[in-house]
């Protein structure tokens, strides 16, 4: 297998180490401060992957740049997280957050046949999604007794399927590295609200470390999956040779699977 070309490689390595230093200090702040301050490290964590965002921003990603704006408005208003407004304004955010990003992949996902085993994997991950927002939803009843925070948690929970059913069916396509950045993203932010939910809510401090990791590598799987769509991995450039072309080339098994990821990659 041929190697990815060195500047790709230099980015990975400036994510990785920058989504690791983003850990540790979320780590810390959680360890030695209350969570009035200890919340910050959210902000901080999405504003700094924001810079790096519009480091390499393109009219065509305007959808992701008004999620990740919207992700960090909605981490100010967790600043203020027992106020029912600000429960309110969270859920309301993120789920415009995450139609944005699936908006993004949109074109994808109109034009697909489904076969049958991506219906089959597909109903399985709403069940056992709707499943979970329906346990999630009667504990929330209980802790919160603003219906519109319950009212918007459900919306929240219908944008998170449509968000992680797209980000399945957008990597079975296209199972390439823009993809698999995309579902990172997708599997972080999740599981990082997955994780929150009795952190905030039930007062498990510790599941707040995982909230913490799990979403700083999200974000970074979207930063990263920004800077893999700027970049024309499948054509020949100065970056990339006409070998690792050819070798893409032979491990696509139809003309048209090829073809639909060149367009990708121009869209994007």
């Amino acid at each position: 297998m041929l190697e990815k070309p060195p500047v790709m490689k230099k980015y990975n390595i400036l994510l990785i180490s920058l989504s690791g230093f983003l850990i540790l200090l979320n780590f810390f702040l959680l360890w030695q401060y209350e969570p009035q301050v200890h919340r910050w490290g959210r902000v901080i964590s999405t504003l700094t992957f924001l810079i790096l965002f519009l480091k390499h921003f393109h009219p065509k990603k305007i959808l992701l740049l008004g999620a990740l704006v919207l992700l960090i408005v909605a981490d100010a208003f967790a600043l203020e997280y027992h106020k029912a407004l600000s429960q309110q304004a969270f859920f309301a955010l993120q789920s415009l957050a995450y139609i944005f990003m699936v908006f993004h992949i949109s074109k994808y996902l109109v034009k697909q046949k489904l076969k049958r085993y991506q219906v089959g994997y597909t109903a399985i991950v709403i069940f056992l999604n709707c499943s979970f927002i329906v346990i999630l939803g009667e504990l929330l009843a209980e802790e919160v007794k603003d219906q519109m925070v319950q009212n918007l948690f459900y919306v929240y929970g219908i944008a998170t399927i449509f968000f992680i059913s797209g980000g399945i069916l957008y990597y079975d396509r296209f199972p390439n590295d823009l993809s698999a950045s995309f579902l990172m993203a997708v599997a972080g932010f999740v599981v990082s609200n997955l994780m929150g939910f009795p952190a905030h809510f039930m007062e498990f401090g510790e599941f707040y470390y995982l909230d913490r990791m799990f979403y700083v590598l999200g974000t970074g799987g979207l930063v990263s999956y920004s800077y893999y769509a700027g970049k024309t991995l499948y054509s020949v450039s100065e970056n990339i040779s006409p070998e690792y072309l050819e070798d893409l080339q032979k491990k696509t098994t139809t003309r048209e699977v090829l073809d639909d990821q060149l367009e990708e990659q121009n869209y994007l």
